[in-house]
């Protein structure tokens, strides 16, 4: 019997860290993810479908900062039924704190908001593991230059999910902004332990679309392809 209670409690620690959501953020410098992106939205009561592949580079870890460079490949842009020519979107550097936190960009396509397209594929973990359906809310600041914005981020853990035959962590993230008449969005998020992302699908409000004078609302995918 002497045996059995630090066996119970080594099954009941084994089963409370399977079900926690523990994201450490550890990207590795060289480390490169392919993805596919794709956005339904409408904007000034015309319908857009943006599609692209795009690798991600991890280019310096130092300091709790990753530098990364994010690079479009295929893109396109179908208005109204309509291809748009000359889309053809420089490659996007970011730098973002070992929190998740965007805390510089440059690049991309031109006309666009560059930070908040990107801010939709960018996931934030939670500092400290969340058990099934436990929410933390986590606040950034925007750049000096107005270019990143003020955020809150409601993170839900929402438990553990196969996606193409491995095992992920599961989130919901509700993402607004101050002021409070900024983009909105709610995604589903699919990401290994480290952080890195393998699925996200949600909803987005009030993204501004500089190229229309307006803003978008839509659907969002984003699939990790290796």
């Amino acid at each position: 019997m002497k045996n059995v209670l630090p066996i119970a409690f080594v099954l009941l620690a084994s089963l409370v860290s399977a079900q926690d959501g523990k994201v450490s953020l550890a990207p590795k410098e060289g480390d490169a993810r392919k993805y596919k992106f794709t956005m339904n939205f409408t904007v000034g009561g015309m319908e857009v479908v943006l599609k692209s592949d795009a690798t991600q580079d991890v280019k310096k870890v130092a300091d709790g900062k990753i530098e990364e460079v994010l690079t479009y490949r295929n893109f396109s842009v179908v208005l109204a039924g309509s291809p748009m020519e000359g889309m053809e979107p420089e490659p996007v550097s970011t730098t973002v704190s070992s929190a998740g936190q965007l805390l510089r960009i440059g690049g991309g396509l031109a006309g666009t908001d560059v930070a908040r397209l990107h801010l939709l594929g960018v996931f934030v973990p939670p500092s400290k593991a969340l058990a099934a359906d436990e929410t933390e809310t986590i606040e950034f600041k925007g750049s000096d230059d107005k270019t990143i914005p003020k955020v809150k981020y409601e993170i839900t853990f929402l438990g553990k999910e196969a996606v193409n035959g491995a095992e992920r962590l599961k989130f919901r993230i509700k993402y607004s902004e101050d002021p409070a008449d900024g983009m909105r969005f709610t995604g589903t998020y699919w990401v290994t332990e480290t952080g890195a992302l393998v699925k996200a699908e949600g909803t987005f409000e009030e993204m501004f679309i500089p190229q229309a004078g307006a803003t978008g609302s839509g659907r969002y995918l984003i699939e990790s392809v290796g």
